[in-house]
């Protein structure tokens, strides 16, 4: 997926912040403690992954700081054929709009809107891929789990020049087990 453009406004303690990203190559996003740069990447997985209706402790804690106003996360973005502008706003007036712009056009409001853009992104990401690359400062950094992840395990195993486990492998560790359970109490 490419982002194009982000839009966030009351968000957290954020009025409004606007993000254009490079066509081309990365973008760095710096500045000083406190200002928003991890808001950034949060209101992306957070407009993929919660309906404008939602009441996950995700999407509470990004209510407004001394606003009565609805955290508003916008999009424009482009993933596999698609090209498209997304938009949600949580709490206050609650709203979703998705127009794709390509291939074909398309509008969609509503739950049917989240539903779309869940699909483009079934069908044109690895979504668990996604997600174990996503670290939101803050959290801790354990022992990624790859039983989703086929992906990344393929790529992890080849650069380590390695392959994915052999099952006789696995049952010759199990003989291992067993042995030494007949000799060695836990």
């Amino acid at each position: 997926m490419k982002f194009l453009h982000l839009r966030i406004a009351n968000y957290r303690g954020i009025t409004a912040s606007d993000v254009k990203f490079n066509a081309a190559g990365i973008t760095l996003v710096q500045g000083p403690n406190e200002v928003g740069k991890t808001s950034l990447g949060e209101a992306i997985g957070l407009l993929f992954e919660f309906p404008d209706d939602s009441k996950h402790s995700n999407v509470k804690a990004i209510r407004p700081v001394h606003r009565d106003e609805g955290p508003e996360i916008e999009l424009q973005a482009e993933s596999g054929p698609y090209a498209f502008t997304y938009f949600k706003r949580f709490h206050k007036k609650p709203e979703t709009k998705l127009t794709v712009t390509r291939p074909k056009p398309e509008n969609h409001t509503g739950r049917e809107a989240h539903e779309r853009a869940e699909a483009i992104l079934r069908e044109t990401l690895d979504i668990d891929l996604w997600k174990a690359l996503t670290i939101q400062q803050g959290d801790a950094i354990d022992q990624p789990i790859l039983t989703k992840q086929t992906s990344l395990s393929t790529a992890l195993d080849k650069a380590a020049g390695g392959r994915p486990a052999d099952p006789r492998e696995e049952g010759l560790f199990e003989k291992v087990r067993e042995e030494y359970a007949l000799y060695f109490t836990e």
